[in-house]
């Protein structure tokens, strides 16, 4: 689960990079998340890319509209939802579109090794 604390523990510091995460903005009656996660999110390729990227992921679960998930979303510029944030080991975000699709993903993925100093 996505805390605020949980993702800067992630991200470590300048000192010492953290990991690369993927956090998903979701709720249970957002239909197009719903649809994401089954079409794209949970799909085998994704996931092996996920795992081969070291990627750790992380669900703001929206569903309850909670004050810490609320002011994220705030800080991202978005009031809505879904919302799908690449963060790379040196804290640089990359805000994906609402409609997923695999070919998108993988490809932002792929942009993590392109992000290396």
């Amino acid at each position: 689960p996505w805390s605020a604390t949980r993702q800067a523990q992630l991200q470590g510091s300048q000192q010492k990079p953290g990991h690369a995460i993927f956090v998903d903005y979701t709720a249970a009656w957002c239909v197009t998340c719903q649809y994401n996660k089954k079409a794209v999110l949970d799909q085998p390729a994704v996931q092996a890319a996920f795992k081969a990227h070291e990627v750790q992921l992380l669900l703001a679960d929206w569903t309850n509209y909670d004050p810490a998930i609320t002011a994220s979303l705030q800080l991202l510029g978005r009031s809505g939802l879904p919302v799908y944030v690449l963060i790379d080991r040196q804290g640089r975000q990359t805000l994906l579109p609402e409609l997923l699709t695999q070919a998108k993903v993988l490809a932002a993925l792929q942009g993590l090794h392109a992000n290396k100093p």
